[in-house]
């Protein structure tokens, strides 16, 4: 009985201290910033195997005129079919400036593919290396705010045959929604 208790109380420390877990600590944020963390899964499909994305960059951006903010620099490959039934990629964790964010981006790189059959073929992304795949937004970051960043991407909409070209074109479609993992308070008593 001892060695059950001992185990369990292991996998709880663990499990605590896994980075995986939803952000939920503000003591490291400094004043007049946030915390955000993007994080993508899409809904499942029956037509394809996989559908990998060559994730180069992920920005935010705060308004049509302003400069785009870096978030993340993951270069890595996704396969946005592991995404499903809760399982999901963290693709940016960083802290930034508090106000209200109008756009995401993600750029692409040149590394994407669809998996049909066991077959694969290239999927072209227009415009995704250029000027990336952008999300229109409208949320706010509060001050030591701590915030997720949901990013649905649905492959069954957004990944479609071309047969002239014999490739699959990708014309996205992503939801995105925000939720607050935590926040500060701050007054006098």
């Amino acid at each position: 009985m001892k060695r059950i208790i001992s185990a369990l109380l292991a996998l709880v420390l663990c499990v605590a201290c896994s980075d995986d877990g939803p952000v939920n600590t503000t003591t490291t944020i400094p004043d007049g910033h946030g915390r955000i963390r993007v994080v993508a899964f899409d809904a499942p499909t029956e037509d394809l195997d996989h559908v990998y994305l060559h994730v180069v960059e992920v920005n935010l951006k705060t308004q049509e005129s302003a400069p785009w903010i870096t978030l993340a620099r993951p270069d890595t490959v996704i396969d946005f079919l592991d995404l499903v039934n809760g399982i999901n990629v963290i693709v940016a964790d960083t802290i930034i400036p508090i106000g209200t964010y109008t756009q995401l981006r993600l750029v692409l790189g040149d590394d994407n593919s669809v998996v049909k059959a066991g077959e694969t073929l290239p999927l072209k992304v227009p415009s995704g290396q250029q000027s990336g795949i952008k999300l229109n937004l409208n949320f706010s970051l509060a001050n030591r705010e701590v915030a997720e960043l949901y990013v649905d991407f649905d492959a069954s909409k957004s990944v479609q045959w071309n047969p002239g070209q014999n490739l699959y074109m990708m014309n996205p479609t992503f939801k995105a929604y925000k939720r607050t993992t935590a926040g500060a308070i701050t007054g006098t008593v």
